[in-house]
């Protein structure tokens, strides 16, 4: 039953990559896109609401890529591979020391008497 169980981590590991793997397409579209605007609007003289609507379009594509790529790599390393290299900002680490140490020192000032 516990191998089964443990198994089951797997599961999570297509959903990460699919968020992988769309986080991808979005930030390259929105890339591609947002070097197009620029030419266009050089080239051809695109107005100012359509060229302000083409690149906050092409922005937002590149960070709901950015968010899918952050949740899938923490999909990823929290389910099914913790030894996942990715950068420092992003590791999951746990303290517990440092965790306990802090909370025994808030109980300490909010006990009565100090």
């Amino acid at each position: 039953m516990r191998r089964i169980l443990g198994a089951t981590r797997f599961v999570v590991a297509l959903p990460a990559i699919a968020a992988i793997l769309g986080g991808i397409l979005l930030m390259l579209q929105g890339s591609v896109a947002t070097v197009m605007v620029i030419i266009e609007t050089v080239w051809f003289g695109a107005d100012l609401k359509t060229t302000t609507v083409d690149v906050l379009t092409a922005i937002d594509a590149i960070l709901l890529g950015t968010v899918l790529l952050v949740i899938g790599y923490g999909l990823y390393e929290l389910f099914v591979d913790a030894d996942l290299p990715v950068p420092p900002w992003l590791r999951v680490t746990s303290r517990r020391r440092d965790h306990r140490r802090h909370l025994r020192g808030r109980a300490r000032r909010c006990e009565p008497g100090r």
